[in-house]
């Protein structure tokens, strides 16, 4: 009977500590998840040539991603006279902005998590 007992009262204080430690690490999880919803979660990337009197793959574009499908979509067109830069915000996965068809495509493609090319 005493080593019922004792499993019993050691089998107790274990799951008193296990409580703890639960109680304990509750809150820090609840930071992360928060932390987590605002983090980059999805990037999509493709370099290309929009004009062809130009040499290689110079331009690209490149998407942002948080968990909400909310972020930047950057696009950098290469050119002889210079560099073209245009960032257009998305959130939940839409864009404000008129979107090309192949920032349409990156975008599609980093949202449902396909390798870009």
């Amino acid at each position: 009977m005493d080593i019922e007992m004792d499993l019993a009262h050691d089998l107790m204080r274990r799951i008193a500590r296990l409580e703890a430690k639960s109680e304990e690490l509750d809150p820090r999880l609840a930071r992360l998840e928060a932390i987590s919803e605002v983090s980059l979660q999805k990037v999509g990337f493709v370099r290309f040539n929009p004009f062809p009197d130009t040499g290689g793959d110079n331009s690209f574009m490149i998407v942002l991603l948080d968990h909400n499908n909310t972020g930047v979509l950057v696009s950098s067109l290469f050119m002889r006279e210079g560099i073209r830069l245009y960032a257009k915000s998305i959130e939940r996965g839409k864009s404000k902005h008129v979107l090309s068809e192949d920032e349409k495509k990156v975008l599609d493609d980093t949202l449902a998590n396909r390798p870009t090319a």
